[in-house]
């Protein structure tokens, strides 16, 4: 009874962490993990079972083969492929959706997502179209179809590994490529025809990504008032500020007060910052008014057209090391080589000091930086996504032909059966490094190393289940409350869905797989269907921009909000509970 109790008790302070504190669901479920141990619920054996799980090692070594194509130019391909000359929005979005959907069932979602997120920002740039009509929908097509097969999604490896443990009798060589195909087919055509036609009518309309590169086109030029400058004491019009050829005064900042909407009877004090924006000739106009100098250290002036600095957009990972933390303390600009102009949350520039603004998951940065960011950070584990605005140069395509022979041999060897997906996997990576699609040092950062601990940890949770007792009990109250048949998985496929937006896909999973073992022994009913349910309402995740890495990709440059995800997503929860129902026992019966 103890260890049960003390199961039920972690299990419940990890799943508050993860969703009431800024600790990454990393730590909070390593930190399970240790508790675990601690408590004697399970032994040293069990806690480390995740860390050598075949499926584990498959993943972190198909992040390399997939970062060796992102690596290899592919996106100006995809850009052809998803948006062709005099596409029409209402294809424009059909096609996102069925590319994104495709290539996600080969290729991991999160690859996909920060291929295309460019590309749709650049079409609907040109086009003046909303990217929050997009954006989402990309996010979501890409969750759908990695259901698909068994490299499509992380979530599906880890089920593969559990039931190649649980089951080796039968499953020693883990899950077929297509295991779980036809039920991913019918399920992902029924979740795009709801995106399409339903879900989009409740995104909103922003333009955050569009109205960011609007406002850098012209200069923001910080003056400095002298402490001796004639314009001390009078007011913004009586200094005569406030009807300038080139320019407008945006802000002012003064000590730790920012005045963000001037009024023209706002009165100047001595050192306070004026931020001008206009055109390139306001310079010229601002040095030649008496009082006001340049501020020393100015980030802001936007040489667009010198090729030796860039415009970037970054979006702020999980994994930034800085998270929290304002930019000040961040030392951004020293350890990044990067300027941040502006921060975006939710399509919403945040206001006051740049240095004052805490860094949050999500966040989109406008950066000006040296020509070489975008190159040295495109791939890394700090940002979610990095993209060039403007001067961005040719992108090499020496190595794409290479690099999607490998991506394609791999799909190949696992799905015909040749060798096991992690030997196809290992081969990839290997290939990937030494035709050069990437570098040895690229290649061990494009690992997501923070993904796979959490993966690992969740597996002494799921554990700590099966050995205390409360799988089973559980799979009891199935039986109490007379859930059998399809209300059963009804109701396994709900408790998946609730616990995958609460932590993340995988542990949902890996937590939720020995309670499908248990209901389905309580119920005298094969394990495979309870087992797919699980497999499918892990990849469920629409409801949040947390429960899935691409929803939260997504989030800063589509200027959503959390409301936004529920909204869109709830259709889709449905569609794909209703579709799971009612097909999983057809595919794999009772």
């Amino acid at each position: 009874m103890i260890p049960l109790l003390f199961t039920v008790l972690i299990i419940l302070l990890v799943f508050s962490v993860i969703a009431f504190t800024s600790i990454p669901p990393e730590a909070a479920l390593f930190g399970g993990l240790v508790a675990l141990l601690g408590f004697g619920v399970i032994d040293l054996d069990a806690g480390l079972s995740g860390f050598s799980n075949p499926g584990i090692m498959t993943i972190g070594l198909l992040f390399i083969v997939i970062a060796g194509l992102q690596n290899s130019g592919v996106s100006a391909y995809l850009t052809r492929i998803v948006f062709p000359s005099n596409t029409r929005s209402t294809g424009a979005l059909w096609r996102l959706m069925s590319v994104s959907a495709t290539l996600s069932a080969f290729l991991n979602n999160t690859a996909v997502v920060a291929m295309l997120i460019p590309v749709v920002q650049e079409w609907t740039g040109r086009r003046q179209e909303a990217i929050s009509k997009y954006l989402l929908p990309l996010s979501y097509a890409t969750i759908l179809g990695g259901a698909a097969t068994l490299v499509g999604t992380s979530t599906n490896l880890v089920v593969s590994g559990l039931l190649r443990e649980a089951r080796p009798e039968q499953w020693s060589g883990g899950m077929h490529m297509f295991e779980m195909t036809s039920m991913g087919l019918i399920s992902g055509a029924a979740g795009l025809l709801v995106l399409g036609l339903f879900s989009r009518r409740f995104l909103p309309v922003r333009f955050p990504f569009q109205a960011a590169v609007s406002e850098t086109r012209e200069h923001s030029i910080v003056m400095r008032v002298a402490d001796n400058s004639p314009f001390v004491g009078k007011t913004i019009q009586g200094a005569g500020l406030r009807h300038l050829k080139h320019c407008y005064l945006a802000e002012i900042s003064r000590s730790s007060e920012v005045f963000p909407a001037v009024a023209s009877n706002t009165t100047i004090a001595g050192g306070d910052l004026l931020v001008f924006v206009g055109s390139p000739e306001a310079a010229v106009e601002l040095r030649g008014i008496p009082g006001i100098v340049p501020a020393e250290n100015s980030v802001f002036e936007l040489e667009l057209d010198n090729r030796s600095r860039q415009l970037v957009e970054a979006v702020v990972s999980t994994r930034f090391p800085y998270l929290y933390q304002t930019v000040r303390e961040s030392g951004f600009r020293t350890r990044y080589g990067a300027a941040i102009l502006s921060v975006s949350r939710e399509g919403q520039r945040v206001s006051g000091k740049i240095g004052d603004i805490r860094l949050l998951p999500g966040d989109t940065l406008l950066l000006e930086s040296g020509a070489s960011f975008e190159a040295q950070y495109k791939n890394h584990r700090d940002f979610f996504l990095v993209s060039g605005l403007f001067n961005r140069g040719l992108p090499d395509h020496r190595k794409a032909p290479v690099a999607i022979g490998i991506v394609l041999s791999v799909i190949v060897l696992a799905a015909t059966g040749l060798l096991p997906i992690f030997l196809a996997a290992a081969l990839g990576a290997a290939a990937m490094i030494i035709s050069g699609c990437i570098g040895f040092s690229r290649a061990v950062e494009s690992i997501d190393f923070r993904l796979l601990v959490a993966i690992a940890s969740s597996f002494a949770l799921g554990e700590a289940i099966q050995v205390s007792g409360l799988g089973q009990h559980i799979a009891e109250g199935f039986t109490a409350f007379s859930l059998d048949g399809r209300w059963s998985l009804l109701a396994l496929f709900a408790l998946t869905v609730l616990v995958t937006e609460f932590t993340t896909n995988n542990a949902a999973a890996v937590i939720l797989f020995p309670i499908a073992l248990s209901v389905a022994a309580a119920l005298s009913h094969s394990y495979l269907p309870y087992v797919m349910t699980v497999l499918f309402g892990a990849s469920t995740s629409f409801l949040s921009p947390l429960g899935y890495t691409t929803n939260l990709m997504v989030y800063g440059p589509g200027g959503y909000t959390t409301l936004d995800y529920f909204k869109a997503g709830l259709p889709l929860t449905l569609s794909s509970c209703a579709a799971c129902v009612a097909f999983i026992p057809v595919f794999w019966p009772f």
